[in-house]
């Protein structure tokens, strides 16, 4: 083989190789841009960036799990030594603070809410106890007797001591269970958790 034959297939291959390092780059930048929020990037590149995405890498989230048909939350008050707090929302200042500090523990606190949301709602549903009202003696004494009462009496301990620094000596949680595909919400109000 010929000296400038050799010198030519390795500029080839170079060119190759750099042509191919480029490719690889422009794909990933491509697809970060796709993702990140419309704030973190122009118009254009958005554009541009959907252009060369979503004939081929495009998907359906849907594929990885069903799309979820509710939206919980809950509502606490706190009781001790005579006074109260204000109805307490956690989920509004933990999904704040996670839209805007992607890696803080706030969006593990927002999943964990709904996660003993979904548990007391299995419980509830076991017990038979009918949505929107308060629960009485009787359901209450029930729930007491259940895993969901734990996980709730765990939450309420580390909510008041975070709230107030102390544990407090009662509460009222309000579920929600909010379900998007009816449009209705059922609540379950428990009075007198300690």
């Amino acid at each position: 083989m010929h000296k400038d034959t050799k010198e030519l297939e390795n500029r080839n291959k170079k060119w190759l190789g750099r042509g191919a390092f480029l490719f690889v780059i422009f794909h990933f930048v491509t697809l970060l841009i796709t993702i990140f929020p419309t704030s973190f990037t122009s118009e254009k590149a958005q554009r541009i960036s959907n252009y060369y995405v979503s004939p081929l890498f495009s998907q359906s989230w849907s594929m990885f799990a069903p799309c979820p048909l509710t939206d919980n939350y809950l509502e606490y008050k706190l009781y001790f030594d005579g006074d109260s707090t204000e109805l307490i929302k956690p989920s509004e200042t933990n999904f704040k603070f996670h839209s805007v500090l992607r890696l803080t523990h706030h969006g593990d606190l927002a999943v964990g809410e709904y996660n003993l949301l979904y548990w007391i709602k299995l419980e509830l549903d076991q017990l038979r106890i009918k949505p929107n009202q308060t629960l009485n003696d009787d359901e209450l004494q029930k729930f007491k007797q259940s895993d969901g009462s734990f996980y709730l009496k765990n939450y309420l301990n580390g909510a008041s001591l975070n709230t107030i620094g102390e544990k407090a000596d009662s509460s009222t949680f309000i579920l929600n269970y909010y379900n998007v595909k009816t449009n209705e919400t059922n609540s379950y109000t428990l009075k007198h958790i300690k």
